[in-house]
């Protein structure tokens, strides 16, 4: 079948070229006829037939459209899991870009110019990173003034997640290796969020071991997690995912112990490679 729309980009099958998904992507922009680019990956389906429409929607002087990808829900606790940390991470970027502090973007559901992309060397200043060509890209690029935010369960996409821990593991360790590219002042505002949620748990024991009232210790528990458990409801009433919500503690916690393994795992053996 043969589609108009389509142009087809063909790189020589030798060691002149680099074989990277940045590098393919960079052939795609600079092979584009318009201007207005809308990434998602291969994997990924539209939510809906209104997908291109909801995001190529710029609003005036924006450059980039940051949109939600999601994942289909299946049973199994590694698909709760997979779908939590994105929908958390979802939950992160989204917000902060709504109070302009755009730090990152996913590349399966990403919009941005051309022009902007030539403007700032593509990624000439990460190529040599595996992984990045979205949230490093955009961490770059992003401004208070250049940046929205589409959130219309129309423009969002969907993709299958893994299916096997060791391969999610290798993929959180590519993904995990970004963030240590970040500009310092998103790094110290991720870190500080990570550590405030430490501290929290790290109180709440003290009063465990020290004997406090129990009454005291529930109170304290409950007040943190009824907040926040309110706040995941009115985002997965946005984005999906009620049915995570009532596990999340036990996720959260999770993610505070399995995320630092990633970060020494990344130390100890540097060598990432797509899966």
């Amino acid at each position: 079948m043969q589609f108009k729309q389509l142009k087809i980009v063909n790189v020589p099958d030798n060691d002149l070229f680099f074989k990277s998904k940045k590098f393919a992507l960079t052939l795609g922009i600079k092979a584009a006829q318009y201007d207005s680019l809308l990434l998602t990956d291969a994997d990924c389906k539209p939510s809906s037939l209104q997908w291109i429409k909801y995001m190529s929607q710029y609003q005036m002087d924006k450059k980039i459209i940051l949109g939600f990808g999601g994942y289909e829900r299946k049973s199994g606790l590694l698909n709760k899991l997979i779908r939590f940390e994105t929908f958390y991470t979802a939950l992160q970027y989204l917000s902060f870009a709504l109070i302009k502090i755009p730090y990152m973007g996913v590349g399966r559901n990403l919009a941005y110019q051309s022009g902007l992309f030539f403007n700032n060397k593509g990624f000439a200043k990460h190529m040599n990173i595996l992984s990045g060509d979205d949230d490093l890209f955009i961490n770059e690029v992003a401004t208070n003034q250049n940046t929205q935010v589409v959130i219309h369960s129309d423009a969002f996409t969907i993709s299958n997640a893994k299916t096997n821990y060791k391969a999610w593991f290798r993929q959180k360790k590519r993904h995990f290796l970004t963030g240590s590219h970040y500009q310092l002042k998103h790094k110290i505002m991720l870190g500080l969020l990570q550590i405030s949620q430490l501290v929290f748990i790290g109180l709440f024991l003290l009063l465990v071991i020290q004997l406090r009232p129990v009454y005291l210790i529930v109170v304290v528990f409950m007040i943190r997690y009824l907040i926040q458990m309110l706040i995941f409801k009115l985002s997965a009433n946005k984005i999906g995912g009620k049915d995570l919500i009532i596990l999340s503690p036990v996720f959260e916690i999770f993610f505070m112990i399995f995320n630092p393994i990633l970060v020494i795992s990344n130390q100890i053996n540097k060598r990432n490679k797509w899966n």
